[in-house]
């Protein structure tokens, strides 16, 4: 932590994203990285590979926590048999903010596009449908949804619904081309 502590401009750091990625490391320096960085600084944690050990425990330290269909997928194969698609993602949500009532929550689901927890609605959650585009290149596309997500919450100040809707049209940009020239110039226009 001495390395963030250094920083000049501590105050000026609003949002840190974390891929889940080495939970062990992640589970001892969010507590620390959260005392040294302003009170409102945004957490967020990307939980993509279920099988990470420790993953599940970072979930109290996110206050955004986005989700990959792949591990939605893995937590539904480890529920009782349901085969309302609608009841898991409530059931899945509700885990969720039993674990942590303060996180915000994202799904993405890759062509089916996302679904956003919510956190006091009696639906669970709000899905976000996208345009069916001739797939050219997915490289990067959930990269491109967490950009499009963390500026639009993050740096412009939009609501978490407008948010999660810009980032899906980011990512149905994206898999729709080759390599990611002009996608910010399409953020723009959108």
């Amino acid at each position: 932590m001495n390395a963030v502590s250094s920083l000049p401009n501590l105050h000026e750091i609003g949002w840190v994203h974390f891929e889940g990625r080495i939970p062990d490391v992640l589970l001892a320096a969010i507590p620390e990285l959260k005392a040294i960085l302003q009170p409102e600084t945004i957490i967020s944690i990307e939980f993509e590979k279920p099988d990470r050990v420790g993953l599940n425990d970072l979930i109290p330290l996110a206050q955004i926590a986005i989700f990959s269909r792949t591990y939605f997928k893995h937590w539904v194969q480890r529920q009782e048999q349901v085969a309302d698609e609608t009841m898991l993602l409530r059931r899945f949500f509700k885990e969720l903010q039993e674990r942590n009532p303060q996180t915000n929550a994202i799904i993405t689901m890759g062509e089916e596009g996302a679904c956003l927890g919510t956190l006091h609605r009696t639906e669970g959650y709000i899905p976000f449908t996208t345009e069916k585009v001739q797939v050219v290149d997915a490289t990067g596309a959930g990269d491109t949804f967490l950009a499009g997500f963390i500026w639009a919450y993050g740096v412009k100040l939009a609501s978490r619904i407008h948010s999660v809707e810009l980032a899906v049209k980011l990512a149905t940009i994206k898999v729709a081309q080759e390599g990611f020239e002009g996608i910010w110039q399409e953020l723009v226009e959108l």
